[in-house]
Parts: C-alpha cells; sequence; structure tokens
C-alpha cells in the first residue's frame, strides 16, 4: 500500500494495456456518504477533467473503473514519489 486516505487507499501497480507502473486508488463507496453531495459532484468532475487532460506536474489519470462497491482511479505513477515526502 502506497498511502491511505479517509476514502480509500493507494496501491502500487502495472497497467497491462499501456504497460506502465501506476498506482491504483481504491475509493470505497460507502465512504462517499461521508462527503457531501457538492464534494462528491467535485471530485466527480475533477476526474472527468483529469481523464481529459494532460500535463507534465499532474498525474496523469490513465482509467476509471467502477464497480458496485469501488471506484477504482488508476494513476500515472509520479518518480519523485507523494508530495508529502518532498
Amino acid at each position: 500500500m502506497l498511502y491511505e486516505t479517509s476514502l480509500g487507499k493507494a496501491f502500487l501497480s502495472n497497467h497491462i494495456p499501456s504497460k506502465v507502473s501506476c498506482s491504483v486508488i481504491i475509493i470505497q463507496k460507502y465512504a462517499l456518504g461521508q462527503i457531501s453531495e457538492e464534494q462528491a459532484e467535485q471530485m466527480n468532475e475533477e476526474i472527468e477533467i483529469l481523464l481529459e487532460k494532460s500535463h507534465p506536474h499532474i498525474a496523469r489519470v490513465i482509467q476509471v473503473q467502477e464497480t458496485e462497491s469501488n471506484i477504482y482511479c488508476i494513476n500515472e505513477l509520479l518518480p519523485i514519489g507523494s508530495l508529502e515526502s518532498i
């Protein structure tokens, strides 16, 4: 596990179609009940924007998958580590 937040956990993985190392953030849907509807809508909008855009200073969202209980956000793995480690 790379890190844990109030909404879920992030793990190191490999994105098989693109053959790149990545992080997978697993957001537990039951935890989304702990945030306001406005915050949940904002999170969805941000994910949509990140899926469409590419910027050298922002980790790219490669793919998002959703199941009945979780949202899986697959992100580009930044070689420098987390912001907390800088």
